[in-house]
Formats: C-alpha cells, sequence, structure tokens
C-alpha cells in the first residue's frame, strides 16, 4: 500500500477575474490529508474553503500550485481521465442537492454506470446503499417528503455509490438541526470507519470538527493560518481567528464575564495570577488542582470552567485565580507540564500575557 497522502495541495493559489479587478480566493495553501482519515476545514463564510474543495475535485484549476488526489495531479488529467477520477470521489454539499422528480431511488441510480450493471445489479446496489444510511424503508418517497436528516442520507449514499475513495463534505450539517447534524456526523464515521474513506470535511462550526475531525486547518480570507491535530489545536491555538474558533467552542463569553467581576478584579489588583488550564482525556479526571494547592501552598480559587468532548474524550477547560509567591507559581507552571496540562497566564480580558 503505497504511503502517498490521499490529498496533497502544494502551494496552491486560485485567483478570479471581476470587474472591480482580481480576487485572491486561495493564497499560497498547502495542505496534506492521510488516507483513511477525516480532515476538518474550517473558516468564516467567504474564506476560501469551498472554492478548495473546488480545487481538489478539478471544478477549478489553480492559479498556481498544485493538488494531486491518490498522487495524481488534477490539473494534469485529461477531459477523460478526469471523469473517471472523479468516480473516486464523491461529493455531498449543504442544500442535498438532489433531483425532487426523482424518487429516492432513482437519484440514487443516476450515479451508478446503469448500462453497465443491469438494472438487477443497480437495484441491488441501491438496496445496499439505502441500508447503510438508514433508509431502506424510503427508496419509493420523493425528496420533498423527507426530513432535512433523511435527504442528507440520500445524497451520502449517493456519493458512495461508486465506492469512492474520498469524500468531500461542503458544509453538510450546515442545515440541520444540532440533533440531526449529531446523527449525520456519526454516519460519516460510521463510512469511515467501515470502508477506510478519507474525508476532508468543510465546516464553519467548531463543534462539527471536534466531534469526527482528527486533524483540523483553518482558512482566513484565503490564507491558512493554522493546521494539526484536533486536540493540538484546541489545547495551544495560536492564531487570533483560531483562538476565535476555540473561544465560541467553549462559550467563553461566560468566562468573560466572570473574569470581570468586582472580586476577581479586586484580588487582581492585590496580585494575584489568572491562570487558564486544559485537561485533555484522563487529565482531565486527575485532581490536579488540589494536588498542586497541597504540593505548593497555594490558593487556587475556581473563577469558571466547562467541559467539552473531543472525539470521545473529554476537553476540560478552567479558569483559575492563583495567590503564591513567585517560586510557587513557577513550580505550579513546571507541574503542569510535567502532568500535560496546558497552562496559561491570561489578564482579565483573557489575553494571554
Amino acid at each position: 500500500m503505497t504511503n502517498e497522502p490521499a490529498i496533497e495541495i502544494q502551494d496552491v493559489t486560485k485567483t478570479f477575474a471581476t470587474r472591480g479587478g482580481t480576487v485572491t480566493a486561495l493564497h499560497d495553501v498547502s495542505l496534506s490529508i492521510e488516507r483513511g482519515t477525516i480532515y476538518g476545514v474550517i473558516g468564516h463564510s467567504g474564506g476560501g474553503k469551498s472554492t478548495l474543495v473546488r480545487c481538489v475535485n478539478g471544478l477549478e484549476r489553480p492559479t498556481q500550485g498544485v493538488v494531486r488526489v491518490q498522487g495524481e495531479d488534477i490539473s494534469a488529467l485529461s477531459r477523460e481521465e478526469l471523469r473517471l477520477r472523479r468516480k473516486k470521489i464523491g461529493m455531498i454539499f449543504q442544500n442535498f442537492n438532489l433531483l425532487d422528480n426523482a424518487t429516492v431511488q432513482k437519484n440514487i441510480e443516476l450515479a451508478l454506470p446503469a448500462r453497465k450493471l443491469g438494472r438487477a445489479k443497480t437495484s441491488e446496489r441501491v438496496s445496499l446503499l439505502l441500508e447503510e444510511v438508514g433508509l431502506a424503508h424510503r427508496s419509493d418517497s420523493y425528496p420533498s417528503q423527507l426530513s432535512g436528516g433523511q435527504r442528507q442520507r440520500v445524497a451520502i449514499a449517493r456519493a458512495m455509490a461508486n465506492e469512492p475513495d474520498i469524500l468531500l463534505c461542503d458544509e453538510p450539517t450546515s442545515a440541520l438541526d444540532p440533533e440531526t447534524t449529531d446523527s449525520i456526523l456519526e454516519l460519516l464515521r460510521q463510512l469511515n470507519e467501515t470502508h477506510g474513506i478519507t474525508i476532508m470535511l468543510i465546516t464553519h462550526e467548531m463543534s462539527v470538527v471536534t466531534r469526527i475531525c482528527s486533524n483540523v486547518a483553518v482558512i482566513n480570507e484565503g490564507t491558512l493560518v493554522e493546521r494539526g491535530a484536533t486536540v493540538d489545536i484546541f489545547k495551544q491555538p495560536k492564531h487570533a481567528v483560531t483562538r476565535g474558533f476555540v473561544d465560541s467552542f467553549f462559550q467563553t463569553k461566560e468566562a468573560a464575564e466572570s473574569l470581570r467581576s468586582p472580586y476577581v478584579t479586586n484580588l487582581v489588583s492585590e496580585g494575584a495570577w489568572i491562570v487558564r488550564f486544559l485537561f485533555y482525556g484522563d487529565e482531565a479526571y486527575q485532581a490536579f488542582i488540589s494536588e498542586a494547592s497541597q504540593k505548593f501552598g497555594i490558593q487556587i480559587s475556581i473563577i469558571y470552567g466547562s467541559v467539552r468532548m473531543i472525539g470521545s474524550a473529554p476537553l476540560g477547560n478552567l479558569y483559575v485565580l492563583v495567590r503564591g509567591n513567585a517560586d510557587q507559581l513557577a513550580s505550579l507552571f513546571q507541574f503542569a507540564r510535567q502532568s500535560q496540562v496546558s497552562c496559561i497566564r491570561i489578564n482579565q480580558a483573557g489575553e494571554e500575557l
């Protein structure tokens, strides 16, 4: 088995000519997505995420740079070669892209080479796909008779029709309610585990990334500003845009109110430090705060805390007030590093010091 990435994006820039001048949708983007992974790409609307996906499936050609899919330069393929390559690249969209006047069965059949398979095998394949997405009983229904989540399941079945190596998902849950979003993400995770399919998932919601993505890239105004393992990005976000996504995920507007309270203001004026701890996995269950307080003889008061899940593991976010001398505080930070706990001193605005 080859060690080549499923998707390799190298120094890609994409510009568009408009009446108002040249618009740069992507600027010098490089990204490598390993086979069999679920890779999230997050950014605000208009940030270039969808353009990146269109470059991956050959709907757009990079102005500069190279996009390789399964080792092949997409831009170098002939029209026929690109058509064949796309059969192994499934794609789902926010708005489902189903034919309203065709049944569920027919919508999926249209993605299959019926002449090669024959009607019996085509029907059998559609039945298997519908069973896999949990809609075996809705083959004769029309899209208008389905809920949003069911329509997205049909779209996923259609995208999986030709047994693709790669599934591109462009905001697949944006039009869905939270409960339905969870069910669709769980379905994508199951497809990844069952078929080993590589999934590139475009979203503007950090909760989507944390649910199923092992890695994430952050795009802002066409530039890739940060990338890495999802856990690492959460524990120590470097770019302001990434920190904004992380803060929104932890609902730290509530934390901000706690940080500005008169009680905290008073203690900070007396020399107390505000420290933010992040605990991941087993760390979240350890008695770190009480152990540190006893070990170094320092006073630690909790200001605000929350726990969220990244995949199947918890990530705890805790703001505390710490009172002690310089040596005690230095020992606390060293102890945190030894315990694999992220430890950052911040001000009352939540900014790192």
